[in-house]
């Protein structure tokens, strides 16, 4: 009656150890879901800046080139070309310089998602050598 009872507690032992294990691989395996659609959204909201800093860039152009004009200045040479060269040149540097933010990011939330995902073998083999040890722990000791 005794053996019996040690067998049934060490059975419900290794069960909880499974649950637990299988609750492990789950949470996991969720995390590197979020992890995935932060990348994505990260990706997006990267792409949706660029777009909307190269829109002010492009209405900025606009304005000063109608100033210039109404002004009677010549957009076609001279310095107001080179300035309008130089910040076409620095509008696009910020631009990519936000889809590099974006990308770096999302790509540190990529790698740790794949990092999440590779731990899932490992929390199985840890808890079922656990299990297997404490089965063995309660076969030595009811022997």
């Amino acid at each position: 009656m005794a053996a019996a009872a040690a067998a049934a507690a060490a059975g419900m032992q290794i069960a909880g150890t499974l649950g637990s294990t299988a609750s492990s691989v789950m949470a996991a395996d969720t995390n590197a879901n979020i992890l995935q659609a932060k990348e994505r959204s990260v990706l997006d909201t990267g792409a949706q800046e660029e777009r909307q800093n190269r829109r002010a860039w492009r209405l900025a152009r606009g304005k000063a080139n109608t100033e210039m004009a109404a002004s009677g200045v010549s957009l076609s040479g001279g310095s107001p070309l080179l300035m309008e060269l130089d910040r076409a040149k620095q509008a696009e540097i910020e631009a990519l310089s936000i889809r590099r933010a974006a990308t770096t990011q999302a790509q540190g939330l990529a790698f740790d998602a794949r990092m999440e995902r590779r731990s899932i073998p490992w929390k199985i083999f840890g808890g079922a050598t656990t299990a297997a040890g404490q089965g063995a722990t309660a076969y030595h000791a009811s022997h």
